[in-house]
C-alpha cells in the first residue's frame, strides 16, 4: 500500500476577493472605527493617498475608498493603543525622510499629528516599550538609514534617541533575549552581513552583546516561537531558505530549522493556521508567483505545499487576526485584495482556494469533494474529506502515473471510496480509506479509447463490473470488464452503432445510453437502453445540417437523477444547444435567440464529459 501526502487545513481556504486601487503595495490590519470588525487600509507608493477597506459582518470588506494624506507612506504601524481617544499610529515616508505620528478617525481618515524629520532614509518599525512605563517607543531602522534610533512620544511630540550610528541595518525588531521583559533588539547588519544583538540595559541604552555571522546575505527578519518553548527564535530568508534561529536558556541561537524550498521566498509569515497548536508557514515566492501554506508536523518537517494563489502578481502578505481567528491578507499589482480564512461549516456558497489547478471535480457527499488536476506540475487526485461541522478540514493528495481525461468516484461507506480515471489509453481504479490514508491501484488497459463508463454491481454474485463505452473512429461500443481483487478482465465488447460523434452513459437506475451520429448531412440523437444482452432504442431524432466537416459535440447532466441531457453542438462556427428530457430533443436556441428553462439542480455538478 502507498500513502498519500495528507494536509491538515483545518477549512483554511475561502477565499474572498476584492477589487482594489493597484498602486498600494502594502497591508495594514486596523479598526479605525473601534467596532467588532476588522478594517484594512493599504499604502506605499509615491502617492500621497492610501486604501481602505472597512471591516463588515462575516469577516467580508467593503469595497475601497482611497484617502488623501500629506506624506507618501513607506511603512505605518499601531505605536500605541488609548481607550478614551484614537490609537496613536506612526507612520515612515522613506522619500521625504521623516516619521510622523498620526491616528484614524472614525470615518478612516488619517489624521497627521506631528514629524520628525532624519537626514537619511527610514523604511522599517518594530514598536515596544522599552522601559516598562507603559508607554511603547518606536525602533527605526532601513538598508539607507543611518544606524538605529528610537523615536520617544511625549504630549503628541516625537523625540530621537540613537542607539548607533554609521552603520546599515536591513531591518531590526524588538526580542526578548535574557528573560527580563525588557525588550532587546535583534537587526540585520548589511555592511557586516550578521545578526546583531544589543541587549537593554534597563537605563534607557541598548549594548551589543552578541553578533552571529552569516556566510549569505539574509533579509526579512522576523520574531517567533516556532517550536512552542516561549522562547523567542529569530527567522530570516538566506537564498532559498527559510532559516529559523532557534531560542534557548542562554541565548546562544546555536541550533537552528531551516526549510529549503525550489525559489528564494519574496517573503513569508509564520502562524497556526490549521488549529493544531503547531506554528506553520505561508510563502510567497515571486519567480514562480505562488503563495503557498505548509503546515508543520510534530518532527518539524513541512507537508507538501498547498497552493492559495497563483499567478496573481502579488505585492505583499500579511496575517489578520481577530481574537483567535487568522486569516491570511494577499494584495496584487493588478488591483486585487484576496482575503483568505477558514470556511464555516454553516457557509453555502463561498470560493475556495483547491491547491491546485482543478480540471475534473464531483462530491462524493455532503463533506467529501474530489478533485482532479495538477499539483507541483504532477496530475494528482486530491480529496478534501470532513464533516458536518468542518467541510473541509484535510486534504489527500494521490499522485498519479498518467493524465486522464474524466473519472467517477465511488462512497463504498465505511471511509472507503474507489475512484475510476480514464483516458484514451487506460483505466486507473484507485481505492482509498480515509482513516488511515492507504491505497489500492489497479491498472487496465482498455480495447478502445474510453469516453464515459458506469459501474454495475451484482449482490448476487458479489462481483462488479464496469461498462466501458468506448468510440473508436466513430464506431460506438461497450466493453464489459470485471474486478477481481487483483486485476480487472475483459468480458468482451458489444458494438452499438457507426459515424458516432459523442455519447454518454447516464447514471440513473437504468442504463441509458445517449450518442449523436452525423451521415450524408444528417445528424442523429438516439437513446438506447440495455437490458442484459439487448439495446432497446427508444428515442432517435433527425437534424438535417449543412455543414462541411463533422460537428462538435459535448455533454453535460443538470440535476442530480441525470434526467436532464443538456448537448452543446457546434457547427459552422455557431453552437446550439438542445435538451433531452426522456420524451423529445428540444432546440434551447431559436432563431438566435435563447430559451430559459429551469431545472431543480443539485448542491454540486458532477464534472462535465466534453470529447470531440
Amino acid at each position: 500500500h502507498n500513502l498519500p501526502a495528507q494536509i491538515n487545513i483545518d477549512g483554511f481556504g475561502k477565499t474572498l476577493v476584492y477589487k482594489t486601487a493597484p498602486e498600494f503595495i502594502n497591508i495594514l490590519q486596523v479598526n479605525f472605527n473601534k467596532d467588532e470588525f476588522s478594517d484594512i487600509i493599504l499604502y506605499g507608493g509615491e502617492k500621497k493617498k492610501f486604501v481602505i477597506h472597512k471591516g463588515l459582518p462575516g469577516g467580508a470588506f467593503d469595497k475601497f475608498s482611497e484617502r488623501f494624506f500629506y506624506h507618501p507612506i513607506t511603512n505605518i504601524k499601531l505605536l500605541q493603543g488609548r481607550e478614551n481617544a484614537e490609537n496613536l499610529f506612526l507612520f515612515l515616508s522613506r522619500s521625504e525622510r521623516l516619521a510622523g505620528l498620526s491616528s484614524f478617525t472614525k470615518s478612516g481618515t488619517l489624521q497627521l499629528l506631528n514629524t520628525k524629520k532624519f537626514t537619511s532614509y527610514p523604511s522599517h518599525i518594530s514598536t515596544g516599550d522599552v522601559n516598562l512605563d507603559g508607554k511603547n517607543e518606536a525602533l527605526i531602522s532601513g538598508p539607507a538609514f543611518d544606524g538605529l534610533s528610537l523615536l520617544l512620544h511625549d504630549n503628541l511630540r516625537l523625540k530621537e534617541k540613537k542607539i548607533i550610528s554609521k552603520s546599515s541595518f536591513n531591518g531590526a525588531e524588538f526580542i526578548n533575549i535574557n528573560f527580563d521583559g525588557f525588550p532587546d533588539i535583534a537587526a540585520i547588519d548589511l555592511v557586516a552581513n550578521s545578526i546583531k544583538i544589543f541587549l537593554n540595559n534597563r537605563e534607557g541604552k541598548f549594548v551589543l552583546s552578541k553578533t552571529i555571522k552569516q556566510s549569505e546575505k539574509i533579509t526579512s527578519l522576523k520574531i517567533c516561537d516556532i517550536n512552542n518553548d516561549r522562547l523567542s527564535d529569530i527567522a530570516f530568508i538566506k537564498n532559498n531558505d527559510i532559516e529559523i534561529l532557534l531560542g534557548d536558556s542562554l541565548s546562544s541561537f546555536e541550533n537552528k530549522m531551516s526549510f529549503k524550498f525550489l525559489y528564494k521566498p519574496a517573503a513569508f509569515e509564520i502562524a497556526d493556521i490549521n488549529n493544531d497548536s503547531i506554528p506553520d508557514l505561508i510563502v510567497h515566492t515571486a519567480e514562480d508567483d505562488l503563495v503557498k501554506l505548509y503546515c508543520r508536523t510534530n518532527e518539524n518537517k513541512l507537508s507538501r505545499q498547498f497552493i492559495l494563489l497563483r499567478n496573481k502578481n502579488i505585492s505583499s502578505i500579511k496575517i489578520l487576526q481577530r481574537g483567535k481567528t487568522k486569516s491570511l491578507a494577499a494584495v496584487s499589482s493588478n488591483g486585487e485584495l484576496y482575503v483568505i480564512g477558514k470556511a464555516a461549516g454553516t457557509q453555502k456558497k463561498f470560493n475556495f482556494a483547491a491547491g491546485y489547478s482543478p480540471k475534473l471535480f464531483t462530491q462524493s457527499n455532503k463533506t467529501n469533494f474530489i478533485i482532479y488536476g495538477d499539483k507541483d506540475g504532477q496530475p494528482t487526485l486530491n480529496i478534501l474529506s470532513g464533516n458536518s461541522a468542518q467541510r473541509f478540514q484535510n486534504l489527500h493528495s494521490i499522485p498519479l502515473s498518467h493524465t486522464y481525461s474524466n473519472f467517477v468516484a465511488e462512497d463504498i461507506g465505511k471511509g472507503l471510496f474507489n475512484f475510476y480515471l480514464f483516458s484514451n489509453k487506460n483505466l486507473e481504479m484507485i481505492t482509498f480509506s480515509e482513516f488511515d490514508f492507504s491505497i489500492e491501484k489497479k491498472n487496465f488497459t482498455p480495447h478502445s479509447p474510453p469516453i464515459d463508463i458506469r459501474l454495475i454491481s451484482d449482490s448476487q454474485i458479489e462481483s462488479k463490473f464496469i461498462h466501458i463505452l468506448f468510440n473508436d473512429k466513430g464506431k460506438l461500443g461497450i466493453e464489459n470488464v470485471e474486478i477481481h481483487d487483483d486485476e480487472i478482465i475483459s468480458q468482451g465488447i458489444d458494438v452499438i452503432d457507426s459515424n458516432v460523434v459523442n455519447a454518454i452513459i447516464s447514471n440513473g437506475d437504468e442504463e441509458e445510453i445517449h450518442y449523436w451520429k452525423y451521415e450524408n448531412g444528417i445528424l442523429t440523437f438516439n437513446s438506447v437502453v440495455q437490458y442484459d444482452d439487448y439495446l432497446f432504442n427508444f428515442s432517435s431524432e433527425e437534424i438535417e445540417i449543412n455543414a462541411p466537416a463533422k460537428p462538435e459535440i459535448s455533454f453535460s447532466f443538470m440535476g442530480s437523477e441525470n434526467k436532464n441531457l443538456i448537448s452543446q453542438v457546434r457547427y459552422n462556427d455557431k453552437t446550439y444547444f438542445y435538451l433531452y428530457a426522456g420524451k423529445k430533443l428540444i432546440n434551447l436556441t431559436l432563431q438566435n435567440r435563447c430559451v430559459n428553462y429551469n431545472f431543480a439542480l443539485p448542491e454540486m455538478l458532477a464534472s462535465v464529459r466534453d470529447l470531440k
